[in-house]
């Protein structure tokens, strides 16, 4: 399957903290370990069948094991092969769960601004904000999708064993490792950022961030600090509206005149 580009743009809903304040003034955005999201399910929904190996996949087995251990290859037997690796498919299934819940980063964005829960779940209440980048430019255009499913994927263990996690976005096992989801999630619209570091920030330079979004209900005075943070650069500021009708919201741009310093 080839990768699919993502939206001309993607956006970040955040709450209004000293942190987040950080990561705007400095150009920075936050790459989390998988087992510190709120999906217990994140980068580990996946199941390997562990108790065959088919006549297909042995072929690849075997020249995999005589690639890492020659000698032990020729002792084994086919049989004594395939009860080898049945015995340890399941501790290598745990260490891949290790490897990419805890020891790889991801940064997850949207591909909508005007989600209510999104605005509820992660800015705080519709209090907080949105950032909005452009992604014809690195990193986001690197940005992978995310899919939705009604059950875990089913992974090939001679596969998982094989040929491991990968950063290429053809590839099978990266889908099911990073970028499924239930599908109670696919409200978010999500994509995601990869960084091979869990707790890292990335400074993005000048250039990607193109617009804010301010909450429904943030306060006044947190719309003010924001504009005085970005203040002179071509950043396009907007406001979330309640639509009155519908359960709906809409964006519009504003523009934000701090108020100056007290004399």
């Amino acid at each position: 399957m080839p990768k699919k580009p993502p939206p001309p743009r993607l956006y970040k809903y955040q709450p209004f903290n000293v942190q987040t304040l950080s990561n705007l003034k400095r150009g920075q955005i936050w790459f989390s370990a998988p087992i510190n999201v709120n999906d217990p399910y994140d980068c580990g929904a996946w199941v390997v069948q562990t108790d065959e190996v088919s006549e297909a996949d042995f072929p690849k087995l075997s020249a995999y094991v005589r690639g890492r251990d020659p000698a032990l290859a020729a002792r084994l037997t086919p049989d004594q092969l395939r009860t080898s690796f049945i015995g340890s498919a399941r501790k290598v299934y745990d260490e891949r769960g290790t490897i990419q819940r805890e020891q790889r980063g991801i940064a997850c964005f949207s591909a909508t601004v005007t989600d209510i829960m999104m605005w509820s779940h992660y800015a705080d209440g519709h209090r907080g904000f949105c950032l909005e980048f452009d992604t014809s430019v690195p990193p986001f255009n690197k940005a992978l999708e995310v899919h939705y499913v009604d059950a875990p994927p089913v992974l090939n263990p001679v596969d998982v064993l094989v040929d491991g996690p990968s950063d290429d976005p053809d590839n099978d096992l990266l889908r099911a490792f990073v970028l499924t989801k239930a599908r109670c999630w696919s409200y978010e619209q999500e994509w995601r950022l990869m960084h091979a570091e869990p707790s890292k920030r990335y400074g993005y330079g000048d250039g990607p961030l193109t617009g804010i979004y301010f909450g429904a209900e943030m306060d006044h005075a947190h719309k003010d600090i924001i504009a005085l943070v970005t203040r002179g650069e071509a950043v396009q500021l907007h406001e979330m509206r309640r639509d009155t009708r519908r359960f709906t919201l809409h964006s519009e741009a504003v523009t934000y005149t701090p108020p100056e310093k007290a004399k």
